[in-house]
């Protein structure tokens, strides 16, 4: 049991906060005030979800305030779920790139597994999510962005995809 508290911390410290601080540097790249707040329904969130096995870490957001336009917008919203990307991307690289079993490929595909999905969930195009913002700035990006996720996520769960189709 022990083992899998430190699969999920593992997973839930790089979805979240490598994806929240990567808001919070682009947006001061561009100038912008930035700052990390937290937000009690995130909290709540985070713990309801928690309780029934299922970790969705929102406990805070990243806040960022400056004179900016919409692609500067669409670009600090992009970098969270763009480093989500990167980050189930070299994780499923190494994950197949070598013969891993047991806790370690476990932690490695849990790890790329948590990335693909709270990345894509941030891309849903409903405000305050990621996802409206990169909508409004360009659609080529956004739809690219749902198809690497996508791609990434079929790469992980292969053996159900050949399952489905028969493979």
């Amino acid at each position: 049991m022990k083992r899998q508290y430190i699969i999920v911390t593992v997973a839930v410290f790089t979805e979240f906060l490598l994806h929240e601080l990567a808001h919070k540097f682009t947006a001061q790249r561009y100038g912008c005030w930035s700052e990390y707040r937290y937000t009690e329904w995130g909290l709540i969130l985070t713990l309801i979800t928690g309780f029934f096995g299922y970790v969705f870490a929102a406990p805070g957001v990243v806040w960022h305030s400056g004179e900016i336009t919409m692609e500067e917008e669409g670009k600090i919203s992009a970098a969270g779920p763009a480093t989500n990307l990167a980050l189930a991307a070299i994780f499923f690289a190494i994950l197949f790139s070598f013969p891993l079993t047991g806790i370690i490929g476990l932690l490695l595909w849990f790890v790329a597994w948590i990335n693909v999905w709270v990345g894509a969930f941030n891309l849903v195009p409903i405000p305050p999510l990621d996802g409206s913002k990169i909508w409004k700035w360009s659609i080529p990006i956004y739809i690219g962005m749902w198809i690497a996720f996508i791609a990434i996520g079929l790469g992980l769960n292969w053996d159900i995809v050949k399952t489905w189709f028969g493979l």
